[in-house]
């Protein structure tokens, strides 16, 4: 069940990220738990750009900037400091502000709780300002004091997908993806697509379709041929194996169009009233048709001669296209 509102901030980890400055990929360090969360304000960054035309707004294009706000926390851990910020610490434990580091881009990965579910997050490309120092003599009252960094998340490509990713997030009810969130930063991969190849046999052309991996192909539309009926897709191309298209689709293959020889027979009355052809299978029987009426005359039959000297017998195998002639009595 999707959630109302979210609240709760918890589970912050970072992880350390390599950047190829050529691909703009990242690989990433293990995830490192950030204790002391206390909030996270990210403001999105783009610009909105609008076109009118017709006195409306005609065309609206939106730049995606990423992220940028800030993260506070009870304490800014010190293995961050020396991974991500650049300080140093010396043989007596010492740690020193390099004025010449620069900071290290990292993925920053979160939970927000909710009405119905949590929701993990993660920020695949961030770099953080040093903090300011800050703080306050005691009072009576001890008030803890917080640290606050100034974060910035942009995109980074994500090779599988061929995407510039910014950011990514899953609920509870995908619970495999959701157990693993903080072991590993979560890199997203291309759904795996077969295609459905459908062999027409001297048919009308059908598309072939994309289906990912475990889906189903959608029956289409079915061929035409000229002479033939269609009689369904099969999966192998000796016709022995009627495809189910509820099958799920784990590899490419190729469906095979059957085709059933037709006849048309025709029925010429002889200017009685008309009478509709009939398309008959190979080796089918046409079915005899009520009798037409022609004024003055009376219906004597149909012939399958135009001299009218063989009577029509409607068992008869159908084996090519035929004409039938009515036969008239005065």
């Amino acid at each position: 069940m999707a959630n109302k509102v979210k609240y709760g901030l918890k589970n912050v980890h970072y992880a350390v990220a390599t950047v190829d400055p050529i691909t703009n990929t990242a690989t990433y360090g293990t995830p490192v738990r950030w204790p002391g969360a206390v909030s996270l304000s990210l403001d999105a960054e783009g610009s909105t750009t609008k076109f009118r035309a017709d006195n409306i707004d005609y065309w609206v294009g939106q730049s995606n900037n990423g992220y940028s706000g800030d993260f506070e926390s009870a304490l800014i851990p010190d293995a961050f400091r020396t991974a991500v910020l650049g300080d140093i610490v010396d043989s007596n434990g010492v740690y020193l502000e390099d004025a010449g580091a620069k900071t290290v881009p990292f993925a920053l990965m979160f939970q927000f709780e909710g009405d119905q579910n949590a929701t993990r997050h993660v920020l695949y490309n961030c770099t953080a300002t040093r903090p300011s120092v800050a703080g306050d003599t005691t009072e009576e009252e001890v008030e803890p004091q917080t640290e606050t960094l100034t974060l910035t998340a942009v995109s980074i490509h994500n090779a599988s997908l061929d995407k510039d990713l910014v950011k990514g997030r899953v609920g509870a009810d995908n619970a495999a993806v959701y157990n693993a969130w903080f072991d590993a930063v979560y890199q997203p991969t291309a759904v795996e697509t077969f295609t459905v190849t459908f062999n027409s046999d001297g048919g009308s052309v059908v598309a072939s379709q994309t289906v990912a991996a475990g889906g189903t192909a959608t029956q289409p539309e079915a061929p035409t041929k000229i002479g033939y009926t269609f009689d369904g897709w099969y999966s192998d191309a000796e016709l022995t194996t009627a495809y189910d298209f509820s099958t799920p689709v784990t590899a490419n293959i190729t469906l095979y169009a059957k085709w059933v020889e037709t006849f048309t027979v025709t029925f010429d009355s002889d200017g009685g009233s008309a009478v509709a052809s009939q398309t008959v299978e190979a080796g089918g029987t046409a079915t005899q048709p009520e009798a037409p009426t022609k004024t003055d005359y009376t219906f004597g039959g149909w012939y399958s001669d135009a001299e009218l000297t063989t009577a029509y017998d409607f068992s008869t195998p159908v084996t090519a296209d035929i004409t039938l002639y009515a036969k008239w009595d005065a």
